[in-house]
């Protein structure tokens, strides 16, 4: 991969989370921020993985981190913490204290560590905290009122005076059911579904995402946009499917439907080619074998599987509707 390539893929990255599709995420997002410096509140983003949750995240970082750019009192808007490697209250501690800057994250005892955060969160006027795989911090069993874990994390998001967002699968849900105290903390939970074929509504959402990432790919594409604008009966200009999107469902099934995968597949589309080339069928089946494959027996963009081969798989995924 050459740099003119891995600047390609940088700059799509972070551009294919723009889609209305994702607009109410970002709104959830927003409204979580007014509350800062505010009594403190918190929302979970749930989703399978691969849904796009991190990816929502780190769209929001990005726009705080520009709105903050010119503001010198601000240094460190937003904290990230992956916890699928934190194991205590102490090592999510000393992560965020990490994060930070401060010299010896982890020495000291948790109350010191805390009155630490806040102090540094109000130094670097931080303004967001997201915790992700959220799920992984919680206990196996039950969770309960007196759980280690509940009661930390109940006083330290009441301590540090900062909205926190939450990433994790439906699991996390069991968090907020604790009891009434730690849910009227919250804000209605945000969920992210994987995208599908299950419907007209839902194939013509589908084919509105895959196509709003095409305008962000740099580079020439074929037989990949399947919508067309009409005028419908009351004279109004409308959007819908193409009669001919076979292709759709091969895409659906290549990437389960789930907003990491297809960029993932789309990114090496980009590695695989220059910026004059053309991404096709084939640069897909080539794509598909390097970054996808093993999630199905068949690769979905090699045409000797029929269109009904893939519909089949499709019906078995919960993901397409035979009838």
């Amino acid at each position: 991969m050459n740099n003119i390539q891995t600047n390609e893929i940088t700059k799509f990255e972070r551009s294919v989370c723009w889609h209305d599709d994702f607009q109410d995420t970002q709104d959830a997002i927003e409204k979580l921020l007014t509350y800062s410096g505010r009594k403190p509140k918190a929302r979970l983003l749930k989703g399978k993985p691969g849904t796009g949750k991190t990816l929502s995240a780190v769209t929001a970082m990005d726009a705080l981190h520009q709105e903050s750019s010119t503001d010198a009192l601000t240094t460190k808007p937003t904290i990230y913490i992956n916890v699928s490697l934190v194991n205590s209250p102490g090592q999510l501690l000393s992560a965020i204290l990490e994060q930070l800057g401060d010299i010896n994250p982890y020495r000291g005892e948790q109350p010191q560590k805390v009155k630490t955060i806040i102090r540094l969160f109000k130094e670097k006027g931080v303004k967001l905290v997201i915790i992700d795989e959220f799920q992984d911090i919680l206990p196996k069993s039950r969770i309960q009122p007196s759980s280690k874990i509940y009661r930390f994390l109940k006083g330290f998001m009441d301590e540090c005076g900062v909205p926190f967002l939450l990433l994790g699968t439906e699991n996390s849900e069991r968090f907020l059911e604790v009891d009434d105290q730690i849910r009227t903390r919250f804000l209605p939970t945000q969920e992210l579904l994987p995208f599908s074929c299950l419907s007209e509504i839902e194939k013509l959402r589908f084919a509105l995402i895959i196509e709003s990432i095409l305008f962000e790919l740099p580079r020439k594409t074929k037989g990949l946009l399947f919508t067309e604008d009409y005028v419908d009966e009351d004279g109004n200009e409308a959007i819908r499917l193409k009669p001919n999107h076979n292709m759709l469902y091969r895409l659906n099934l290549a990437t389960s439907g789930l907003m990491r995968v297809i960029v993932n597949l789309f990114t090496e589309c980009i590695e695989l080619t220059n910026t004059d080339d053309v991404v096709d069928g084939d640069v897909l089946q080539i794509a598909y074998n390097n970054v996808v494959s093993g999630t199905h027996t068949i690769n979905p963009f090699d045409m000797s599987n029929t269109l009904s081969r893939v519909k089949s798989r499709l019906v078995k995924e919960g993901l397409y509707n035979a009838k």
